[in-house]
């Protein structure tokens, strides 16, 4: 599955490239283990969109919006840890 949004430089070496896909497939396989709501959440945060952005796009108010964007971080930061991905 192709990563979109994945930009690699040009001066990247061939091990580069494939460490990043392969961070890239673990952080996609630890956001679909969330819960759906909080994966959501973290998907639009991730793809660089506001608070009150994602508050909008879901219908969610401000305050659902902040606490599943920062319950579903948390997550996302404890599941890639147990994949040894580490901040």
């Amino acid at each position: 599955m192709p990563l979109e949004g994945l930009e690699i430089e040009d001066s990247s070496s061939p091990m580069d490239v494939h460490e990043s896909r392969r961070i890239g497939t673990e952080i996609m396989n630890a956001i679909a283990t969330l819960e759906p709501k909080r994966g959501q959440a973290v998907r639009a945060h991730l793809a660089g969109f506001s608070v009150h952005e994602i508050m909008e796009m879901q219908g969610w108010t401000y305050n659902t919006a902040r606490n599943l964007i920062a319950r579903g971080m948390a997550d996302l930061r404890g599941a890639l840890r147990k994949r040894g991905i580490h901040e």
